[in-house]
């Protein structure tokens, strides 16, 4: 979604994008808030500073500024700055019952494979696979048990390893991306309709979320399903036409 309407403003490739680009593609998203922020120092410690806007009012409800101790990583410090944006959304009361799960503990610990995987699936939503393949293929290197780099080198190429591979470090990755996880799996062992019983389960979970949109009509269309197959694809783009009428 972001780099579509970055595209569409003619931003593509844009290294920094400002507060008010920001607010419209935030806008267009129909996001309640939008995180902004800066690291503002990286020695002798490394200091974050955020603030938490609301998209409709453009008004700041929130400010935070965390600094690394002794030992941090920055994989700490976005750990901590997220129970600091978590307590400042003033979210239900079961939010706070959910563990919160360390950022390096569903992705990795080596801030380089991060970057590379970073790296990687932007070049896979801009549909540059043969690079994105390259990215995540370093991130393995790096780190074999990042799941969520196997799962994008199976979806790409169909390599066997990396799908065993995804499967054998799921639980290392977040809930969101086990489902896509999971479904890829099923869907190469052609159980489509348990592929997108995944996906359907992942939807009503976490919302409208596009990917799994786009791959439940996917796989809606394979069971010839196909006025379900153009409702899930119609979704998927709606926020993409409602991006090109605005610019």
């Amino acid at each position: 979604m972001l780099f579509r309407s970055l595209k569409l403003m003619g931003l593509e490739g844009a290294k920094k994008v400002g507060k008010d680009v920001a607010t419209e593609v935030a806008r267009t998203a129909e996001a309640r808030w939008m995180l902004l922020g800066a690291i503002v120092q990286t020695e002798p410690k490394m200091i974050l500073t955020s603030q938490l806007v609301e998209v409709a009012s453009g008004n700041a409800i929130a400010a935070q500024r965390i600094t690394t101790s002794k030992g941090e990583d920055v994989f700490a410090l976005v750990d901590r700055l997220t129970v600091a944006i978590k307590t400042d959304l003033l979210l239900p009361a079961e939010a706070f019952t959910e563990v919160d799960r360390h950022i390096a503990d569903v992705t990795t610990h080596s801030t380089e494979a991060f970057r590379h995987y970073i790296e990687g699936v932007d070049f896979y939503n801009k549909y540059y696979f043969n690079d994105a393949l390259q990215s995540f293929r370093k991130v393995i290197e790096l780190d074999s048990t990042f799941a969520m780099a196997h799962y994008y080198v199976a979806r790409m190429e169909l390599d066997t390893v990396s799908r065993a591979r995804a499967m054998q470090y799921c639980e290392n990755a977040s809930e969101k991306d086990r489902y896509f996880i999971r479904a890829n799996d099923a869907n190469l062992d052609g159980d489509v309709d348990r592929a997108a019983s995944i996906m359907e389960q992942m939807i009503e979970r976490f919302g409208e979320e596009k990917e799994a949109l786009l791959l439940l009509g996917t796989f809606r269309f394979r069971q010839a399903r196909y006025a379900d197959a153009i409702d899930y694809r119609s979704e998927e783009r709606r926020v993409g036409k409602e991006c090109r009428s605005r610019w």
